[in-house]
């Protein structure tokens, strides 16, 4: 009778000892996959925000005042255009409003440049990164283009001015379509994980119990 309680006693303690060691490592990482799927979609929701809604909208502000800006002064230009009191200081104006789209729409554009670091430490091996890279490259470079003539009042036309602009906003396009491969470049861990380990180790434990059990009576 001994005999026979011994295997199934060592088969139990195989079984809480695999009980045991699943708690102290897979659930820990279960849970530690877990929270960086949740930070992941914590910043791709960020990263989305910034790039489709308020980059757009303080694009639009600064185009609005940086096109302004550069009409009233092709106007100054103009040798027939006689210039009063009233012009200049509604130059002067928008010069101070070029400024404050500038400095809103470049807050933006640093988190631009931050967020893909911070997604790439939760998710190192998308295949997005090198795409996504470049892409805010090209939206920054094409941003400084389209910038430097406006901050250094640059005799430029603005139809001239336009086409930079355009070009600002189909790299802005190119780096927003990448968001949605990018969303679903990292899976959640299967629920079912902890559970198929659990049966594993459970049909190991009883197979190693039958065999015990099976040459206590041979």
């Amino acid at each position: 009778m001994d005999g026979n309680i011994g295997p199934v006693v060592l088969g139990a303690a195989l079984t809480l000892l695999g009980t045991l060691a699943v708690q102290a490592v897979i659930v820990p990482w279960a849970q530690a996959r877990t929270r960086r799927r949740e930070r992941w979609e914590e910043d791709i929701r960020e990263f989305a925000d910034t790039l489709e809604v308020n980059l757009p909208r303080l694009m639009l502000d600064y185009r609005t005042e940086a096109r302004g800006r550069l009409t009233m002064r092709a106007w100054q230009r103009d040798p027939t255009f006689r210039a009063d009191d009233g012009f200049d200081k509604m130059l002067k104006l928008t010069r101070e409003d070029v400024w404050k789209a500038e400095d809103l729409l470049q807050i933006e554009m640093h988190r631009i440049s931050l967020l893909p670091t911070r997604l790439r430490r939760l998710n190192r091996n998308s295949p997005y990164w090198d795409a996504v890279a470049k892409a805010e490259q090209d939206f920054s470079v094409a941003y400084v283009l389209a910038n430097v003539p406006v901050s250094i009042d640059e005799d430029m036309e603005p139809d001239d001015w336009d086409k930079l602009w355009d070009a600002t906003e189909k790299a802005h396009e190119k780096l927003t379509s990448l968001i949605s491969p990018m969303a679903t470049a990292m899976k959640p861990p299967k629920r079912s994980l902890f559970r198929r380990v659990m049966r594993r180790i459970s049909k190991k434990a009883a197979a190693k119990e039958r065999s015990l059990i099976r040459v206590q009576t041979e």
